[in-house]
């Protein structure tokens, strides 16, 4: 395995929990607009989760930076530079008391940051992908990979 793959593994792994925890966001919100759940429900669900967010964010950032993956780090710069000004204007956490004055609000934002994880992800997924490919292409992956085939073959009901 060389580095650019356990980087693209890990890098997965981060925006997946981002891309999960950004979609039970925007379902929280919708509970709320339905009236399914209360204020102050939604406020403890999702105030919680609001540092394990950012952690992911900027340790998913610094990891691209670190590997050299400056197209996927400048995406999630921007992501995280949008998410410092959101902290920086407080709007960061959802407030009880005024949780249905800042649903439309929230929704957008999270929108914004959701469409950009589920965009980060399919490039993820892809540089991955490839990662996997072009080490199967060396003798060594070449082999591995015959070995492979053939004990799948070889499993086959019926061949």
């Amino acid at each position: 395995m060389t580095w650019d793959f356990l980087l693209w593994l890990f890098v997965l792994i981060i925006n997946s929990g981002l891309v999960g925890r950004t979609t039970y966001a925007l379902i929280c919100l919708t509970d709320l607009e339905q009236d399914f759940i209360n204020p102050y429900d939604l406020s403890n669900r999702l105030n919680r989760f609001v540092i394990a967010e950012y952690a992911g964010q900027f340790i998913m950032t610094a990891a691209l930076i670190a590997g050299g993956k400056w197209f996927c780090a400048a995406l999630h710069i921007a992501v995280s530079a949008y998410m410092i000004t959101l902290f920086v204007k407080k709007q960061v956490y959802i407030d009880a008391t005024d949780a249905f004055k800042q649903l439309k609000g929230q929704k957008f934002r999270r929108g914004v940051i959701f469409g950009c994880y589920c965009f980060s992800f399919v490039m993820v997924v892809f540089r991955l992908v490839e990662t996997i490919v072009h080490q199967m292409l060396t003798p060594e992956g070449r082999e591995t990979a015959r070995k492979l085939f053939k004990e799948a073959a070889v499993t086959l009901p019926g061949y």
